[in-house]
């Protein structure tokens, strides 16, 4: 319908955007460049816009009650070797006057980092997936390992953590990109966890598992975490290895995803769920 970004330095302008959030009828972003947070309606009419103050943050996790959860991205030294390295993120409740507080939680993160003679480059292993159940509980998830936590806005507590027996599934990368992935000492396993989705009282943890004929390895989960069944989500047009990258949402009885064709045009796809048994 329209573009609602406007790129620049002025009020309601944006450098570069992360985060971007649904919060009641408004859009909330956060500019990671500017470290400043804007609040429009739908017709890019900016309502509120303030900015975080000398400590700077890589993330928006949520909106609740006037207060803004963040992480930022914890810098850590380690020696300069290509390999895997683990990257920390904290979590802040900031205020509108740009106060942050900051909770006892971290979600560490995994990156893989090649050294060369003049440069350093890195590639993501893993990232910080969530997704929002009611209005204050949010489910995250950073790690490889089969790991969801259960993040009460109210309280700013992590309230529950709940694993999953699960096999790892053996990470191949394209035969182009092998040298690439190999020099980076990328894992050669997948994420457990590729996508969580919030479908009415239940939660829903895209695994790594992936049948041609039958799709994503979905499990099912309560409210409380407690695990309920699995079923195969049919999103054929997904790859094994990207099922953590595009964009997903469940509303209502739809879910909404974006997908690539073999000529590399995009898509935004909307399926309807029908009876889960």
């Amino acid at each position: 319908m329209r573009n609602l970004i406007k790129k620049g330095e002025g009020p309601g302008e944006v450098r570069e955007y992360g985060d971007v959030l649904l919060a009641k009828d408004n859009l909330v972003f956060l500019d990671t460049m500017s470290n400043k947070i804007i609040t429009m309606d739908f017709n890019g009419r900016l309502l509120d816009e303030f900015g975080l103050g000398p400590k700077r943050f890589s993330r928006l996790i949520a909106v609740y009650d006037n207060r803004y959860y963040l992480v930022d991205y914890v810098r850590k030294d380690f020696e300069r070797k290509n390999g895997l390295k683990e990257t920390g993120h904290d979590l802040y409740v900031v205020s509108r006057k740009g106060e942050a507080t900051k909770t006892p939680w971290g979600f560490p993160t995994v990156a893989a980092y090649y050294f060369g003679e003049r440069s350093t480059s890195s590639g993501t292993v893993t990232w910080i997936q969530k997704a929002q159940a009611q209005e204050h509980f949010v489910y995250l998830s950073s790690t490889q390992d089969y790991l969801v936590k259960l993040l009460d806005l109210d309280k700013a507590d992590i309230v529950r953590a709940f694993r999953r027996a699960y096999m790892p599934v053996k990470f191949e990368p394209p035969a182009r990109e092998k040298q690439w992935y190999r020099e980076r000492g990328f894992p050669d396993r997948l994420n457990d966890v590729q996508k969580l989705l919030v479908h009415g009282d239940h939660l829903w943890v895209l695994a790594s598992t992936i049948e041609k004929d039958r799709g994503i390895l979905t499990d099912v989960f309560d409210r409380e975490g407690k695990y309920i069944d699995c079923f195969y989500l049919p999103l054929p047009r997904l790859k094994q290895n990207w099922v953590g990258y595009p964009p997903m949402a469940v509303s209502g009885s739809f879910l909404y995803t974006v997908e690539w064709n073999k000529e590399g045009d995009i898509f935004i796809v909307q399926y309807q769920i029908g009876g889960l048994n």
